[in-house]
């Protein structure tokens, strides 16, 4: 059984949108600074896609990032940013620049005997309760703490680009 939230609920990310000289800049911070707010190593962080268009100036890139944060044995954050904007071959000329951050929340209550089988209906009962008197309540901190790193990673990157609030 596997429970999955978003961090950021009802809303399903933030956007920050920018346009100004060398946006590309959020993009190279991005590691170290999941590495720093996150507290994670580099094998938790990995990029899905990087796209990056020669063809014109300025040039188009699309780049996904990914993070991992584990918080116990059973649940882990997964953080998702997303860049899409042109970079000009001229970094002190304008470029524009979205970056999407979103998170979940994943807690895995899987088992691999017959007894903790998530369709045994003793071992359900049993995750019900100790989820309804114990872990939904570390759950909810979990999910804040999720929200907190994903603001600060907001805030880093607007401080990057130089954008006020």
């Amino acid at each position: 059984m596997i429970l999955e939230d978003d961090c950021l609920a009802p809303k399903p990310q933030i956007e920050i949108n920018y346009k100004g000289p060398n946006p590309f800049k959020a993009y190279l911070i991005t590691s170290n600074q999941l590495k720093r707010i996150l507290g994670v190593r580099g094998k938790d962080i990995w990029e899905r896609e990087f796209r990056w268009d020669l063809t014109g100036d300025p040039r188009g890139f699309f780049v996904k990032i990914y993070a991992k944060k584990k918080f116990d044995g059973r649940t882990a954050a997964f953080i998702e940013i997303t860049f899409l904007g042109h970079q000009p071959t001229d970094p002190k000329k304008v470029g524009d620049l979205t970056i999407k951050i979103s998170g979940k929340l994943k807690t895995n209550f899987g088992g691999s005997t017959i007894f903790t089988h998530p369709k045994n209906p003793f071992y359900r009962f049993l995750i019900n309760i100790y989820f309804s008197m114990f872990y939904a309540k570390v759950r909810r901190g979990f999910i804040k703490r999720c929200e907190g790193y994903i603001m600060k990673l907001r805030q880093k990157y607007m401080e990057v680009l130089g954008i006020k609030k």
